[in-house]
């Protein structure tokens, strides 16, 4: 026996938004799985007193499934899943003014902030499986667990660097595993025995991307681009060379073998200097 629904809703401020659910028992299993998207212009707080914010569109997935069967009249094998995937937009304000002591970005002195295009990617994932069994005064249950998480950051490179003086491109990911148990054993009608336990790990890695601009003495752009974290970049041209760097707390800087302090150049983690 299976059955399930699906049904779209839409309004103002562009929204969209589908849904489907899905469930039914074959013969030991039971299962159930559902879904929904969301698109609509109200990702995240408006900054203006205008009824729509400017940039603030955001589109989200989410699914859930779950999965039971009897292996045997006294064991029974779950499975819970889940998903969750939206991007975002970052509101913009109008008229905002460059950062201070900025006056270009790339080449560009002049930036409406009204055209900022700042986004944020967030996904979410995780999965349960469990095995339980009851037979004769004994109860337990063991389970895995894992889970995955990803924010990531998107600036606008040239607008970021001539607005806040800054644009880093930030990744923070982690990965989650681990394993649950417990137990129950009645000893007789008065005492019970129970035990358990909690066992998990997690690893986070952070990534910050750094923006390069470098030109040469006779104002050729060398490099002007997106430097991920771990990239080694050998570039050569025509001294004096101008350059410019975003995120540069992260950026190791050699200039004829020697290493170049970034600190004196630096201000709100841009640093601006020429090399000879």
């Amino acid at each position: 026996m299976a059955g399930g629904s699906v049904s779209l809703y839409g309004g103002s401020h562009q929204t969209i938004s589908p849904y489907f659910e899905f469930g039914g028992t074959a013969g030991q299993t039971q299962y159930f799985v559902t879904g929904r998207y969301l698109q609509n212009n109200l990702g995240i707080e408006n900054p203006t007193p205008a009824p729509e914010a400017i940039h603030d569109h955001t589109s989200q997935e989410r699914g859930f499934a779950y999965l039971s069967t009897f292996l045997d009249p006294y064991t029974r094998l779950s499975l819970i899943a889940g998903s969750f995937n939206a991007s975002f937009q970052i509101p913009n304000v109008f008229n905002a003014p460059p950062a201070a002591n900025i006056s270009t970005a790339f080449g560009v002195s002049n930036f409406n902030s009204a055209n900022l295009n700042e986004r944020q990617d967030e996904q979410s994932q995780f999965g349960v499986l469990a095995l339980q069994r009851s037979v004769n005064g004994f109860d337990g249950q063991i389970s895995y667990f894992t889970r995955y998480n990803n924010l990531h950051f998107i600036p606008d490179p040239v607008g970021d660097l001539f607005l806040n003086g800054i644009a880093s491109d930030i990744s923070r990911q982690s990965y989650t595993n681990g394993f649950q148990g417990d137990a129950s054993y009645a000893i007789n009608p008065a005492h019970t025995l129970r035990a358990g336990f909690f066992v998990s790990a997690e690893q986070i890695w952070v990534d910050n991307a750094s923006w390069v601009e470098v030109r040469s003495g006779d104002g050729q752009i060398l490099v002007s681009q997106v430097l991920d974290a771990g990239t080694d970049k050998v570039i050569e041209g025509r001294p004096p060379l101008t350059v410019v760097i975003g995120a540069a707390h992260g950026v190791a800087l050699r200039y004829e073998g020697e290493t170049v302090n970034l600190a004196p150049y630096t201000v709100v983690d841009v640093a601006r200097l020429s090399l000879y």
